[in-house]
């Protein structure tokens, strides 16, 4: 069973189990978000011979047809309450022993984007980005995946076609953390290469979602 369709199962589910609990006008609208969502979670499918690895769908996201994954495109603004503004900068955690998700990273970006509130997703999902409110961190491999050349070969900064959009020239988080540790692997794309950051400084963060 492929990683969409056990998505689309999950996401039917939680509406059967969901349903009982809203109104009904509520029902109608939830049901309607939840039909776009699973319409759309299928968004991108394998490229056909000498078609481009990375489409641009035009709505602030990237297709990699390698993958499957849908990748948030950044923008060139300087809004702290925009988490698709490239220059903001996230924290894992917010307080010593920096080992719980406790820091921007989780409470202002992917909670922005998933519409989140004391971990709860509100309806109606047209409130997320895209309708989506499945966008999550990538893990280290799914991060390096999207690197254009890796160390030491990269001549450009920042490593990663230019379809991505702008992208800040170091440190990115992964999801890719040791348990409780402090430390967490990164992407460098100002070098293309693997790294690890302490879970309290400041990096920047790129959201993803599906894959196959």
């Amino acid at each position: 069973m492929t990683t969409g369709l056990r998505q689309t199962i999950r996401l039917w589910i939680l509406a059967i189990a969901c349903l009982g609990a809203i109104p009904a006008q509520a029902q109608r609208l939830s049901l309607t978000d939840i039909q776009n969502q699973i319409a759309a979670s299928i968004t991108c499918p394998a490229a056909l011979p000498g078609q481009p690895r990375y489409v641009d769908k035009g709505d602030g996201t990237i297709c990699d047809s390698a993958t499957g994954l849908v990748w948030e495109k950044k923008l060139a603004c300087a809004d702290t309450t925009n988490p698709r503004c490239v220059d903001n900068r996230y924290t894992w955690s917010a307080s010593s022993p920096y080992m719980a998700p406790t820091g921007s990273l989780h409470s202002d970006f992917l909670a922005r984007l998933n519409y989140l509130n004391g971990g709860l997703t509100f309806w109606p999902l047209s409130l997320c980005f895209l309708k989506h409110c499945d966008w999550r961190l990538p893990t280290a491999e799914e991060l390096r995946s999207i690197i254009n050349v890796e160390y030491p070969d990269c001549t450009a900064s920042p490593c990663i076609d230019p379809i991505f959009g702008p992208t800040f020239r170091g440190h990115y988080w992964s999801s890719s953390t040791n348990g409780d540790s402090q430390f967490v692997t990164t992407i460098d794309f100002s070098i293309g290469s693997l790294g690890g950051a302490f879970k309290g400084v400041p990096l920047g963060a790129r959201a993803v979602r599906g894959g196959r």
